[in-house]
């Protein structure tokens, strides 16, 4: 291994896959969602619903969770494809 992980996800799209991928990775260093959310000044039921697939919810937060389990975020140029998917996610059925 050359000292570098494995990305948790590549190229999440929406807030719901976010926390999926965040519970993922809370299990996977053996932490509850209590001594996640109080390590990342959150409450209990506020992880929870995140990780639930709560659609909205406050960047800051998100960060602070992200940050207590040891992740950060890997921002950078996504295909033309893969950006049209997301434009396509958030506009469906507004026309």
């Amino acid at each position: 291994m050359n000292g570098h992980e494995e990305p948790i996800a590549a190229g999440l799209r929406g807030v719901p896959a976010l926390g999926r991928a965040l519970r993922r990775r809370r299990r996977d260093i053996g932490l509850t969602q209590a001594e996640c959310a109080a390590r990342a000044g959150v409450s209990a039921a506020w992880l929870s619903q995140f990780e639930n697939g709560k659609a909205t919810c406050e960047v800051g937060l998100v960060m602070n969770v992200a940050h207590a389990l040891g992740v950060c975020f890997d921002l950078r140029p996504v295909t033309r494809s893969v950006a049209d998917d997301v434009i396509d996610d958030h506009t469906r059925g507004d026309a």
